[in-house]
């Protein structure tokens, strides 16, 4: 079982500026823990790596090289599983780092989105077989993710766990206001809310009553 719980997905292109400006520079945290992913097929992705692995000082064992990765910007999300995340958590695992991984990096050369067309459905399904409705219209949500939100929910991905997709998945994402203003609080404060919003129900149903 990995130990990576909050799997973080980058692109090294984010910091090869500030990389190559300062080889001692600190973006992206320690290079022991993160697993940087390469396409070999792909001259300028393994271009971007190698300047990332000299000067952020990678250890060849913390470099994983993929094929068959296939072009363009959207894949399926079966694609992605198995020539993308299958192979990077098995070389994990293989080459006995998992303890210390704690983000995966990718170098240039890969999709951007993930169609996730299936999961989206079921999680529709889901919902409204309880009776409930979605807390926004299906219309505005997509059954694209990105490939850094399709690596840092990879546990969700693997046991087809779709709430991924839900608009609460992403605990760094604000809520809907109505979702927050449910619990907006914790401990004695949300209490004291709960007390003064039942305090406002109770007087304005009978206000109206007495309407």
């Amino acid at each position: 079982m990995l130990r990576i719980l909050r799997l973080v997905a980058l692109t090294s292109m984010i910091f090869l500026g500030s990389v190559l400006a300062n080889r001692s520079a600190e973006a992206g945290g320690d290079p022991v823990n993160l697993l940087l992913v390469v396409n070999s097929e792909s001259a300028s992705s393994k271009l971007i790596a190698n300047h990332y692995i000299y000067y952020r000082d990678v250890p060849a064992i913390n470099v994983v090289y993929l094929s068959g990765i296939p072009k363009g910007e959207l894949i399926p999300l079966e694609i992605f599983k198995s020539r993308i995340l299958t192979p990077i958590l098995k070389a994990i695992e293989t080459r006995g780092i998992q303890d210390h991984i704690d983000y995966i990096v990718y170098s240039s050369g890969f999709p951007s989105q993930i169609n996730c067309a299936k999961d989206f459905r079921r999680l529709v399904n889901s919902v409204q077989k309880t009776g409930a409705i979605l807390p926004i219209n299906k219309n505005m949500l997509r059954a694209n993710v990105s490939i850094n939100a399709a690596t840092f929910f990879y546990q969700k991905f693997l046991t087809q766990d779709p709430t991924y997709i839900s608009l609460t998945a992403n605990h760094y994402y604000n809520r809907p206001v109505r979702e927050m203003l449910k619990q907006p609080f914790v401990g004695d404060d949300q209490e004291k809310y709960e007390e003064q919003f039942a305090w406002l129900r109770e007087k304005n149903s009978t206000r109206r009553s007495k309407a």
